[in-house]
């Protein structure tokens, strides 16, 4: 079995030397370019909300445009309709980093989270006060590539922010979410959240890949389309690209300590929220992130109705 998406498995995150990171560039370049748009039966819909002044409270306005995004996108779910669907939330998170959502999810879903177990291969100092704090979060350094044992057996929403890019072995993550699933007969969601090629220019030397349809189509192939409803929503564009290589990369290419939503963050602040709703009104070019949505067991398609999430979809 192929274990992950990429024709290569070089990760440029501990640092790679002048020639793997032309190679690096090179292959992802490759790869980034394979018929990206054969979308193998997925579904994809563009990320297109109404935003209003309350939709933007909680989101930090030094956050890259494809963070905000993200964090708007987790905002503008219906978690009153997830839920009913699957229940008071018992949420796995693979590559939790600092632990940061737990509370972030348990703030943009209500309360509605009763469990959130975390996973990291690089723990951090800040897990003990989270955990201290609040009694729902676990957090556990584990690698993403043997997950099947430590998933709790009443784990009913699987999530990711940024982190599957990481992965060496990606195909081989959701393989494992794949045997979990097929134990069990409830609805089960898994939610993801990853670069599109465009940040191959955007980001420089992150993870091991980015990601095209094509690409997130040999993921969501693993999952009976019988009993699975998957949707890839499309976050941001033309605008917001051109956002963060004017005020993140170009900065940082010039100067590697110049970042300048540091130091014109009004400014940035005020053309994060212009560059986001333009490309909601018109993306253009490459999406900026990605969210994968796999949907199992469903009782009820809820995310063909979640209006709020693709509205202006034409």
């Amino acid at each position: 079995m192929k274990t992950n998406t990429s024709i290569h498995g070089l990760n440029a995150d501990g640092g790679i030397g002048p020639i793997k990171r032309r190679l690096w560039l090179l292959l992802n370049t490759v790869n980034n370019g394979l018929f990206p748009n054969a979308k193998g039966g997925l579904r994809v819909k563009r990320f297109a909300p109404h935003l209003d002044k309350a939709s933007w409270e909680g989101i930090d306005p030094k956050s890259s445009p494809s963070r905000a995004l993200s964090d708007l996108f987790w905002k503008k779910l219906d978690w009153s309709a997830i839920v009913s669907e699957a229940g008071r939330l018992h949420v796995f998170d693979a590559g939790c980093g600092n632990g940061e959502y737990a509370l972030r999810l348990q703030e943009f879903s209500g309360g509605s989270i009763e469990r959130y177990y975390g996973i990291d291969s690089n723990p951090r100092e800040s897990w003990a006060e989270l955990q201290k704090n609040h009694d729902y979060i676990a957090l556990k350094p584990h690698d993403s590539g043997d997950i099947v044992s430590i998933i709790p057996e009443d784990t009913n929403l699987f999530v990711t922010q940024s982190a599957i890019e990481h992965f060496e072995n990606d195909l081989l993550f959701f393989e494992q979410i794949h045997s979990f699933i097929r134990r069990f007969s409830g609805p089960i969601i898994q939610i993801h959240l990853f670069p599109s090629a465009a940040c191959l220019k955007l980001y420089l030397y992150h993870g091991v890949r980015q990601y095209t349809p094509r690409t997130v189509s040999a993921i969501t192939r693993l999952f009976d389309p019988e009993t699975t409803c998957t949707i890839l929503y499309e976050l941001g564009g033309k605008a917001c690209n051109r956002l963060h290589y004017d005020y993140i990369t170009k900065p940082l290419l010039i100067d590697r300590n110049e970042d300048w939503r540091e130091t014109k963050t009004d400014t940035y602040g005020r053309l994060l929220m212009e560059t986001v709703e333009s490309d909601i009104a018109d993306p253009g070019g490459q999406p900026s992130f990605y969210a994968l949505v796999i949907h199992s067991g469903y009782r009820k398609k809820i995310f063909e109705s979640m209006g709020d999430l693709s509205e202006r979809h034409p």
